[in-house]
């Protein structure tokens, strides 16, 4: 026999199946063994959660089931209903209920914002041509991979700790990697000057200021020089996913700031 619910169990919405999301279902079963708290999760991806932050051993992975946190049987025996492939598309505090972009309406007590972060691509001229990718999901990596598998070369546009991993992952699979950035120096917010130095004297070359992307020429323009565009161009910013927290004043104001 499965999980338990009480028939008046306070209803938890949460909005997010990542990795803080995850921890909170294991922390709310953890303190609730009497099932008076009923937990929906919506998760954006396909996917049950998995450890994004070793995202990059995916390339050396034998399969995605390495990187999981847990399997949906995990959720469904405590009595946890995941939703996969649904999105939040709005909170409406007043009536109480989050809707999906499929219009349903899901009632709640209390609704966690558990969203994290969105890849951030910079505005340049060019982002939408063939060979262009993001680093945030399993899927991303896959593409990645399968472009990886026909070309020479690549371009990393962050030079962060996330750049940094994306551009040896890259490498590792026998690509000349280049890496541009727009801080004067590598992982501007992690580490100090002394071992941002360090660090680019280990990286691939050409780290510089992205200035343009020249059309559908074949080269990027930085504040030092024109290189040739290589087949593959990966962006590693992120930004907070803050849209769903702006449908509430309340959610907003509580949400500013998060990573």
């Amino acid at each position: 026999m499965g999980y338990q619910i009480e028939p008046n169990a306070t209803r938890i919405v949460v909005i997010g199946n990542g990795m803080v999301g995850h921890r909170f279902c294991e922390e709310i079963r953890a303190l609730d063994p009497s099932g008076s708290f009923c937990v929906t999760v919506l998760g954006e991806e396909a996917r049950p959660a998995y450890d994004r932050v070793k995202l990059t051993s995916y390339f050396t992975a034998s399969s995605a089931d390495e990187l999981g946190l847990a399997d949906e049987a995990w959720y469904r025996d405590r009595g946890i209903d995941l939703r996969l492939g649904v999105k939040a598309t709005r909170i409406d505090r007043e009536l109480g209920f989050v809707e999906t972009s499929s219009g349903e309406r899901i009632p709640y007590d209390h609704v966690v914002v558990a969203t994290g972060s969105s890849p951030f691509v910079p505005r340049l001229p060019g982002v939408e041509l063939e060979g262009v990718f993001v680093y945030r999901t399993i899927e991303d990596l896959d593409a990645i991979m399968a472009r990886c598998a026909r070309v020479s070369s690549c371009a990393v546009i962050g030079g962060g700790l996330l750049g940094l991993e994306a551009a040896r992952a890259v490498q590792e699979r026998g690509l000349r990697t280049h890496i541009v950035e727009l801080a004067p120096r590598l992982m501007p917010r992690q580490i100090g000057p002394i071992s941002s130095n360090e660090r680019r004297r280990n990286a691939s070359p050409n780290p510089g200021r992205v200035f343009s992307r020249s059309g559908s020429t074949a080269s990027i323009v930085t504040s030092r020089a024109a290189m040739p565009v290589p087949p593959v161009r990966i962006t590693v910013f992120t930004s907070p996913v803050s849209q769903l927290a702006s449908t509430s004043p309340a959610i907003a104001a509580a949400s500013s700031g998060t990573t």
